[in-house]
């Protein structure tokens, strides 16, 4: 992509922020007004993209791969993900339906942890009173099968791993709250063509990978062992390759090629006046 098409994307990024912005001036009516009409816009847009990803997947001879290509690319990338269109993988998406009924969990003395995800089982860790056998405790662990089963299509059983058993993938822990709004990271003169830049925004720390240029950034974190990955390098098929204990991933998707099921989390961005910004979502 050249960076004509870069700088109007960004341009028009920028303008909608801007418009965004602008709406806390507004009554409460207006406003509402305002983020109906922008809500409304959106799912039109959003069910236009899931009709040509729909063609692309299952009507046209040699789609998917015009798909993967198109996902690759940054831009195109960042708007799928944001339209809630391409998933994540099933980690991520089981990491997101535990987090929606932690405060439940919570709420009654209990919590839970997700260890791993190996399709169709979820391996997790209940604690508090969830770690019991009162009807209570009951009734939080089905809350938990029921989340994950309905928001993560590829699982379809749970098990509950005990206190005494080591998770061989990253603890998926208990609190990954963030802001909804973009923020700066590094020049995209910083990132390597082919490399890893660490950087943190808001306390979280994330990297910037680069693939000849293409970038995408990720928590810092491999899905092994949860150890970083600023030391991780990116080869020229654009494999990355975390430092520790060798996993391998795509660094333009985060999906793992060691561990199929397994991803590393990622998170929107796009290049404004040379500048990397992330969203970091919810």
């Amino acid at each position: 992509m050249d960076s004509a098409t870069l700088d109007g994307l960004d341009g028009l990024a920028r303008a909608l922020d801007e418009a965004l912005a602008r709406l806390v001036d507004f009554d409460t009516e207006e406003r509402e007004a305002a983020s109906a009409v922008k809500d409304a816009i959106e799912e039109f847009y959003r069910a236009g993209l899931r009709q040509i990803v729909k063609v692309l997947r299952d009507e046209i001879p040699g789609g998917p791969d015009v798909l993967r290509h198109l996902a690759a690319d940054p831009v195109v990338r960042t708007l799928l993900l944001s339209a809630g269109i391409l998933k994540t993988g099933p980690t991520e998406r089981a990491h997101r339906a535990l987090e929606s009924v932690r405060p439940y969990l919570n709420s009654h003395g209990g919590d839970v942890e997700l260890v791993k995800v190996e399709p169709p089982v979820a391996f997790v860790r209940l604690m508090g009173a969830c770690n019991g056998c009162s009807m209570s405790a009951l009734t939080l662990s089905e809350g938990v099968r029921s989340a994950l089963i309905e928001a993560v299509e590829e699982i379809t059983e749970i098990e509950v791993v005990k206190d005494d058993a080591a998770p061989s993938l990253i603890q998926l822990g208990a609190t990954r709250h963030l802001g909804s709004g973009w923020y700066h990271g590094p020049a995209v003169a910083e990132v390597a063509r082919f490399g890893v830049h660490p950087f943190a925004v808001e306390g979280q720390s994330l990297i910037i990978t680069s693939v000849d240029g293409k970038l995408a950034c990720f928590r810092n974190e491999c899905a092994h062992m949860g150890m970083e990955l600023d030391r991780a390098r990116v080869e020229s098929d654009g494999t990355l390759i975390c430092p520790w204990h060798g996993f391998r991933y795509d660094a333009t998707t985060g999906e793992c090629i060691t561990a199929p099921g397994v991803e590393l989390e990622q998170f929107p961005i796009r290049v404004e006046e040379g500048h990397i910004k992330v969203k970091l979502t919810s």
